[in-house]
């Protein structure tokens, strides 16, 4: 049985030479192929991205060890209690170089917990389809003991930051 993006993809390919007549003698111009094409290239795209999100979704629900998510446009400070573990979720895509990296200004304070990496499409990457390697990396951090510190994480395209977000973790 083919993943499900896989037997869309399939799908669309027999649906175009079906209708352009593949092996047989062409009635349509070729302008309307292309079209027909494109239209099925954008189907398949809608429907391959709806999959993917549907995956994500069944997979990020398994993690739930974290009392509190950072989150950059919405929450620069948050406050915990001493052993309390909070995470930061970014998007990584190793095979394109995007990646996401972190730095705790005082580690007697917060300190790194683990990682996790949900990745979107484990079928395919067990199958060794290469750039199938996109998914989201889960920081985990350890409040220690009451104070203050800051976390920075950084979101790196091919060995360059991007983008940081410094966040305030006021423990107490």
């Amino acid at each position: 049985m083919l993943p499900a993006n896989l037997s869309i993809m399939k799908t669309t390919i027999l649906l175009f030479f079906a209708m352009c007549g593949a092996g047989k003698p062409n009635h349509f111009p070729i302008i309307f192929c292309y079209m027909k094409l494109n239209i099925l290239l954008i189907t398949w795209l809608v429907l391959h991205a709806s999959c993917v999100g549907t995956q994500m979704k069944q997979t990020k629900n398994d993690y739930k060890k974290c009392s509190e998510t950072l989150h950059p446009l919405s929450q620069m400070a948050i406050t915990v209690a001493k052993n309390d573990v909070f995470c930061y979720e970014g998007t990584v895509h190793a095979s394109v170089g995007i990646a996401i990296g972190y730095e705790i200004k005082n580690n007697e304070i917060v300190k790194f917990h683990h990682d996790e990496t949900l990745y979107k499409n484990k079928e395919a990457i067990k199958k060794g389809v290469t750039g199938a390697d996109e998914a989201t990396k889960i920081l985990a951090f350890q409040a220690l003991i009451i104070g203050e510190t800051e976390v920075t994480i950084q979101e790196v395209f091919r060995g360059e930051v991007r983008q940081s977000y410094t966040f305030k973790i006021t423990v107490k």
